[in-house]
């Protein structure tokens, strides 16, 4: 089964953009799976630069609680690995902008994601599509670049 294409983003960061990103992590690392991450680091840029971190941590691992825990962090980006399509459809509903199927150091993520580096192979999760999928900047080809979400309504990949 197929992950929802939620929005789905480009890399760079406009010049004077100021954006949070959310990050799960575990032992210093992005999560493996983000329904059950207990901790987040939580960045604000400015400029394409970090002005502040923290970590935050969360309790709820049900999927709209968890969404809008993410959204009240203040983040409009999260850099993540795997998820369920219930967590993918919750963070849509509440407008996080997502980048799934990332793994490595966090601090390196965070680097390839100031940079427009995040394509790399060495920040892909393993098993995960060799890089030719909506995701990491590629179109699926059957049913052009659209797939259908389980509740029928259909998402355009950007």
């Amino acid at each position: 089964m197929s992950q929802p294409c939620i929005s789905t983003l480009g890399t760079k960061i406009a010049k004077g953009a100021a954006m949070t990103v959310a990050m799960p992590i575990w032992d210093g690392r992005i999560s493996p799976v983000l329904d059950v991450a207990g901790r987040f680091l939580v960045v604000q840029l400015k400029n394409g630069r970090e002005t502040s971190r923290r970590e935050v941590l969360v309790a709820e691992t049900q999927p709209p609680q968890l969404a809008k825990g993410i959204k009240e962090m203040g983040a409009e980006v999260l850099l993540c690995g795997a998820m369920s399509q219930s967590v993918a459809y919750c963070l849509e509903d509440v407008g996080v902008r997502v980048r799934p199927h990332v793994c490595g150091e966090a601090e390196a993520v965070l680097r390839a994601f100031l940079t427009d580096n995040l394509e790399q192979s060495e920040f892909r999760m393993p098993g995960c599509c060799s890089g030719q999928c909506a995701w990491h900047g590629h179109r699926h080809r059957r049913r052009g670049n659209s797939r259908r979400h389980g509740n029928g309504k259909w998402m355009q990949s950007i």
